[in-house]
C-alpha cells in the first residue's frame, strides 16, 4: 500500500563521536498517517452520533474509519 511518502522530512547536521559531523535525516510521519490524524476527529464525532442511537463501535472501528478516509484521500490525490 502506498503511504504518500513523508510529510515533514528534515535534516540536521550533528556532531559524531569521531569529531566529524554527520547528516541526520528525520522522515517524519507518512502522508497516510497525517491524513488519518486529520480525519480522526470527524470519526470520533461520528462515534458520538451513532452512540445516540445505540450503535456504539469499538475504538478499533473508529481508527479503521480514519484510515479508510486517509486511503480515499490518497487515492484521490493519485488522480490529480
Amino acid at each position: 500500500m502506498k503511504d504518500g511518502g513523508p510529510v515533514f522530512p528534515s535534516q540536521e547536521i550533528v556532531p559524531h563521536e569521531d569529531g566529524n559531523e554527520r547528516l541526520r535525516q528525520h522522515l517524519g510521519m507518512t502522508v497516510r498517517d497525517y491524513f488519518a490524524a486529520a480525519a480522526l476527529p470527524v470519526c470520533i464525532l461520528g462515534q458520538f452520533e451513532t452512540a445516540k442511537i445505540g450503535a456504539l463501535h469499538g475504538d478499533d472501528v473508529v481508527v479503521a474509519d480514519a484510515y479508510r478516509y486517509a486511503d480515499a484521500m490518497l487515492a484521490e490525490r493519485e488522480k490529480a
